[in-house]
């Protein structure tokens, strides 16, 4: 197995549109969709023998590009309502809150409702400006809300990464008189240049062709335009990537470490186990009516990766959680979306598919005897290989066992 980590920065502002809206706005993404980079690189391939091995056969994954390889903020984290972020930030920051293990705590009856906090415990030092006198010396105790962007971790401390964005203002021009036509204002946002994104390309077969062909391809480009509004000088970026060791031993030594971080998360239930799927994009997945799904179950999972006989059975000893009680039907923590595209060949948007939006995060258990070796042998294939449909273009990418749910660097 081998992986590319590209690095796109971009020379020019870039827009990717985020849907397909009828809209005098049109507005961004925030990051770089694989897809992009898949339908990019594709072009090169048409008439290569590898076209089908690369680009088709799903053993190829090419992952979205974020902004200085950060990572989407679970759906999980909370953060307060007056000074959200995280505390590295600044001291001004109260810091984050990932309530996901005190919810299965709860379902656990290891606390009662009135242990998870739904205030921010910060302490206060001094005369806030916003709070006023009253809370000097006490604890915040304002209403924690849902926390949302992207996040990476450096020195032991967690820092939100913000993406720079303008919105250019344009009007489509009368063609008899060359002067602005009327009611035809619109609003491009795009993303400023200047800024790096990147993600990985990961090969997950032992053919050095294909690995040798993109190395190959990629060392003779130096700029791309990606993106709509390509005309306009928008969308040019330049590129850029390594190899990055990614031997199956490391990866499964890191599973490991974070399962056990897990287990002693609960150490009051030690007999049962458990493991958490947090998506790092968009997921999309069906059911036998071909709705998409709402959460993601273990069957989804053992349906999507390659695993041996022995290694399906350890995850179906598994459950998705789902309720704390009969009052209370979220363990889990998901959103729903849409996909869009746009079929270059055909000029034409491509279908609009239902998925589950990165970030979204579940918890699975189970009370039986596993077999931890076999069951660490799947997880790290369902890390490496992700769930649902269109995995070769970046959908489904996911980690097992994030320590963003159990790490306490990240509070105030």
């Amino acid at each position: 197995m081998k992986k590319i980590r590209l690095k796109v920065k971009t020379e020019s502002p870039l827009l990717i549109k985020a849907n397909n809206d009828e809209s005098n706005l049109v507005e961004t993404m925030e990051y770089i969709p694989g897809s992009q980079i898949w339908g990019k690189l594709a072009q090169y391939f048409l008439a290569d023998d590898f076209y089908e091995e690369i680009f088709l056969s799903g053993d190829v994954k090419f992952n979205n590009l974020y902004k200085s390889a950060s990572k989407p903020v679970p759906l999980s984290a909370f953060s307060c309502k007056y000074y959200d972020g995280f505390a590295g930030d600044s001291g001004e920051k109260h810091g984050v809150y990932d309530l996901l293990l005190d919810r299965v705590r709860l379902y656990q009856n290891q606390i009662n409702r009135e242990g998870i906090s739904s205030h921010c415990t910060k302490e206060i030092k001094q005369n806030d400006k916003v709070l006023g006198s009253r809370i000097q010396g006490k604890s915040c105790d304002s209403v924690l809300k849902s926390f949302s962007g992207f996040y990476t971790k450096k020195d032991n401390n967690y820092q939100e990464v913000t993406i720079d964005k303008k919105r250019i203002e344009k009007t489509a021009l009368n063609t008899k008189n060359q002067t602005a036509k009327e009611g035809s204002l619109y609003v491009l946002e795009t993303i400023n240049s200047g800024q790096e994104f990147s993600g990985l390309i990961e090969i997950n077969n032992d053919k050095q062709e294909i690995s040798d062909k993109l190395i190959e391809l990629l060392k003779d480009l130096d700029s791309e335009y990606f993106g709509s509004a390509k005309t306009r000088g928008h969308g040019k970026v330049s590129l850029d990537f390594e190899v990055v060791d990614a031997s199956w031993d490391s990866l499964r030594a890191k599973q490991e470490q974070r399962f056990e971080k897990i287990k002693q998360s609960f150490a009051k239930t030690k007999d049962n186990n458990y493991f958490i799927l947090t998506l790092d994009a968009a997921a999309i997945l069906y059911d036998r009516f071909l709705q998409g799904k709402k959460y993601i179950e273990i069957s989804d999972i053992c349906n999507s990766v390659y695993l041996s006989e022995a290694e399906a059975e350890e995850l179906k000893k598994f459950s998705l959680l789902t309720k704390v009680d009969e009052a209370d039907n979220k363990l889990f923590f998901a959103n729903s979306d849409s996909v869009y595209g746009w079929n270059s060949v055909m000029r034409l948007p491509k279908p609009i598919q239902p998925a589950l939006t990165k970030g979204s995060v579940f918890i699975y258990e189970t009370k039986e005897e596993i077999d931890k070796a076999v069951l660490l042998d799947a997880l790290t294939k369902v890390e490496l290989q992700g769930v649902g449909a269109k995995r070769n273009q970046g959908y489904g990418s996911l980690t097992i066992n994030d320590r963003f749910h159990y790490d306490k660097a990240k509070k105030g």
